[in-house]
This record gives C-alpha cells, sequence and structure tokens, in this order.
C-alpha cells in the first residue's frame, strides 16, 4: 500500500511538471534589489530567475526605480530573460541618499568631501537623523514607503495574469510585507526567503517588539519558508518551534555556471596576485569585529619586514568602493607597491579578476550572531578551484565548506602568525586545492531545483 502512494505521488509529480510547462507556471516575484541595481543583493534572485525562465516559468518582478545612491551594473540586467515583466515604482526614500556604499560619481564625491571635512557637524547631524529614521521610525525598514505604493496595483498584477504564487525574498523586508498583503487580498500561496535574518542578524538598538511582531506575523503566513545557511534555519526553528516544523528549507547560495566558461582578465606581470572582491567596513576601529584588512595587511608588512617574501613577488588586488579606512591602512604599512585597488567592477568583469588570482581572500568579521553568515562569493571562490586564505570564525558556517571541500586554509579572523603561515603555504604551493571535490550542489542549476521542488509542493497543496 505505502508502495503504491509512492508510485502514485510520483506520477502525479511528473504529470503536474508536464502540465506545468505547457502551462507555464505564473509567479510574482517581490525583490526590491533588482538589475540594473548590481551588488550581491541581487544575485540569487538573478540566478533563480534565469533558470526558472527556461524552464517555461512566467515571472513578473516588483522592484525598485533605481536611485542615485545604489550599485548600477548593466551587464546583470543584459543576462535577463526577455520574457520577464518587470513592473517599477517610484517611492520616497531619503535615508538611501546616506547609503555608504554609494557608486554614482557626482554624488559620492560631494558626500565624501563632507565626510572628509574633518567628519563636519552637518554630516554628523544628516548621518544621525538617517540612523534614527531607520532604526525608530521606518518599520521593518526604509523601504517601507515603495512597498505600499505596490498594494493596490499588486492586486490587479495578481488577478490580472491569474499569478500562482508570490515570491518574495529580503532584506529589505518590506519585500515580504508586501507579499503578506497581497495574499491577504488575493488568497495566494506565499513564499519568503530569508537571504539573511531579521531580527536574528540586526544590532542591537536598531530592533524593538514591533519588529519581532511584524517577523512573526510573516512567518507564519507564509506558506513556505526559505533560508541560506543552516544556522540561519536552525536559530529560526528554535525560535518558532512548531511553526516552522513542516515550512522551512534550505537554499543555499550558489555559483552561476558562467563562471565556468568565463575567460580570465589579462594579468599585466607574474607577481602572486591575493583578490578580494566586495566590501570593506569604513571603520576606524581596526578589530575582529570589523570588515578591515586590518590583520592581513599585518600580516603582509611583517612578511616584507622579515624578507620572506618581496615586494616585487605579491600583490593584493581590492575589486570595490574605495573607503576611509582602506586608504588609512595602505598608507600605515606603506603598502602602496603591493596593494592594487581596481576599484568597483561589473559583476562579469569581478568574475575575470577572481579566475586571474592565484589565491582569493575571505573575511568574516567575528561578532555575535556572525556564525551563519556566508557571503555569496564563497561560492564563486570555490567555481573558480583557486586556493581561499579564509579569516573567519571558528564557529562560523563556512569553515565546514571551505575544509569539507579542501578549498582553502581557516583562519582565526586576528590570528596574524596563521596569516602569514598560511600566506606562504598557499604561495609556496604547500597547499594544493582538491580539484576532484564535486562543487554541483552549489550550482544555481542544482539550487534552483529546489525551489522548483518548493513552488511545485505549494502549487499542488494549496
Amino acid at each position: 500500500m505505502h508502495c503504491k502512494k509512492i508510485y502514485n505521488s510520483f506520477i502525479f509529480k511528473i504529470i503536474f511538471n508536464l502540465l506545468n510547462f505547457i502551462r507555464k507556471m505564473k509567479l510574482l516575484i517581490i525583490s526590491y534589489y533588482f538589475p540594473p541595481i548590481g551588488g550581491t543583493s541581487v544575485q540569487r534572485t538573478v540566478r533563480f530567475i534565469k533558470k526558472l525562465s527556461k524552464l517555461g516559468y512566467s515571472i513578473h518582478v516588483f522592484s525598485a526605480k533605481k536611485g542615485k545612491w545604489l550599485i548600477q551594473d548593466d551587464t546583470l540586467k543584459n543576462e535577463l530573460p526577455k520574457s520577464i515583466k518587470i513592473h517599477r515604482k517610484k517611492h520616497l526614500d531619503i535615508p538611501g541618499y546616506f547609503n555608504s556604499y554609494n557608486f554614482s560619481s557626482s554624488i559620492r564625491e560631494k558626500r565624501i568631501k563632507l565626510f572628509n571635512n574633518s567628519c563636519s557637524l552637518k554630516y554628523k547631524f544628516l548621518r544621525k537623523y538617517n540612523g534614527f529614521l531607520k532604526n525608530h521610525i521606518l518599520k521593518p525598514d526604509d523601504k517601507i514607503f515603495w512597498a505600499r505604493s505596490f498594494i493596490k496595483y499588486g492586486v490587479k498584477v495578481i488577478k490580472r495574469n491569474n499569478i500562482d504564487i508570490i515570491y518574495a525574498t529580503g532584506p529589505p523586508f518590506s519585500n515580504f510585507m508586501l507579499g503578506l498583503w497581497l495574499k491577504n487580498k488575493t488568497k495566494k500561496p506565499f513564499i519568503i526567503d530569508f537571504r539573511d535574518g531579521w531580527t536574528e542578524y540586526t544590532m542591537k538598538g536598531r530592533i524593538n517588539k514591533y519588529d519581532f511582531k511584524l517577523e512573526r506575523d510573516i512567518v507564519i503566513n507564509a506558506n513556505m519558508v526559505i533560508f541560506n545557511t543552516n544556522w540561519l534555519k536552525n536559530k529560526y526553528k528554535s525560535k518558532y518551534l512548531r511553526i516552522l516544523d513542516n515550512k522551512s528549507y534550505l537554499i543555499r547560495n550558489s555559483f552561476d555556471d558562467k563562471i565556468l566558461s568565463i575567460k580570465p582578465i589579462n594579468r599585466r606581470d607574474k607577481k602572486f596576485i591575493i583578490s578580494y572582491t566586495g566590501v570593506f567596513s569604513e571603520s576606524m576601529n581596526f578589530n575582529k569585529k570589523e570588515r578591515t584588512p586590518y590583520f592581513l595587511f599585518n600580516a603582509l608588512n611583517n612578511l616584507i619586514e622579515k624578507n620572506k617574501i618581496s615586494e616585487n613577488e605579491i600583490q593584493f588586488q581590492y575589486i570595490g568602493p574605495i573607503n576611509n579606512s582602506l586608504s588609512y591602512l595602505v598608507k600605515k604599512y606603506n603598502l602602496y607597491n603591493i596593494v592594487d585597488i581596481i576599484g568597483p567592477k561589473s559583476h562579469n568583469e569581478t568574475l575575470q579578476y577572481q579566475k586571474a588570482a592565484d589565491c582569493l581572500f575571505l573575511m568574516i568579521y567575528d561578532r555575535e550572531n556572525s556564525d551563519g553568515h556566508i557571503p555569496g562569493k564563497l561560492y564563486e571562490y570555490l567555481a573558480t578551484r583557486k586556493p581561499i586564505l579564509a579569516t573567519i570564525p571558528n564557529s562560523n558556517e563556512c569553515k565546514k565548506i571551505i575544509e569539507e571541500s579542501r578549498s582553502g586554509i581557516v583562519i582565526p579572523v586576528d590570528n596574524i602568525k596563521l596569516i602569514e603561515q598560511g600566506i606562504l603555504d598557499i604561495m609556496k604551493k604547500r597547499f594544493i586545492v582538491d580539484k576532484n571535490y564535486d562543487i554541483s550542489k552549489y550550482s544555481a542549476y542544482y539550487q534552483t531545483t529546489s525551489l522548483i521542488n518548493i513552488f511545485d509542493n505549494v502549487f499542488y497543496k494549496h
């Protein structure tokens, strides 16, 4: 009898998937961050959409019109399937002006000039005002006006296009609020995807009882809840106990298959290149709680002073936005001949730099709740098959992935002597990446297949 049930279920899924390909399941994806906006916030969603579209899904996206303070990456926009329908709305977003990593040159220059003026009183006041708005007034975050502007329009889109499933990714968690409002008005199934924790990751002083209430309401009413790390999934399961028993799933971030065929950028010399792609903190507090290159630069400086390496044989390549802490540390350790600041690049160019490097640097700050933080670039690093030098907390989930895949050396964030040894081990080829390890489970194709299974499950249960 049990075998018969399994067989019938299997046959049903085959028929269901075949009918879905013919009929085209219709999805509404709520993602404030979306191309031409660039950066890590959009990668996961874009990879899902590219694979889903190829499999016949009809996709509508609710997103924001690009603000001047956001990263722009037109290469990502060009990769989007032409079949998807993108709906955008303008909104009031005053706090966004003060975002720390604004790549719009004119506005960024004005803000840096203001900041460099000995941190003028005007700048301090505006930053404090911005922080107060984001932490105490605008809940769950400063994108709430955008979410509200989509409610009536969203109901029309869902009804007119006969949307089957609402999928929202966060942060920002206003995406979740919009999804819940639309579910309540249309009775469509609603799936949420935590790319980061809400009340788990938010710093103390920035959350209150209202945040917990909003999060609980959304988790209770969501048909399925997705997490991108085991740590985050377990944290929420322990918090919400029975609520998440049968509706929580792990879908990790992934690498885009294009990285396997993309060509490395042409190198100018034969130096040993350690490359870092991403963002360093602007903080001038150089300790393990901040994401700065302080400990790495300290180690590089020591190796040069001890004559264990020469300035002419090593280079640290930084692909990301310039900030005050980075410039200060280059000057402090006199690393002008070693540190090559490339600046922010498109995602495709970033992948080219990764593939051209000899070693890839990964750093995670050692703070409360940082154990479950897995940067999306880790999966891209794995796909390059280049050795990873990782300075991360011992309890972080990345450590298990790197050590299991034998893809790099893991060192405590602030252990300068071990960082020195790690650099030498990789330079002298005393550490070799295991290129036979199967990394396909971290591919976008594999992770999107898991998402499709969730869509199928929700759809035929609804």
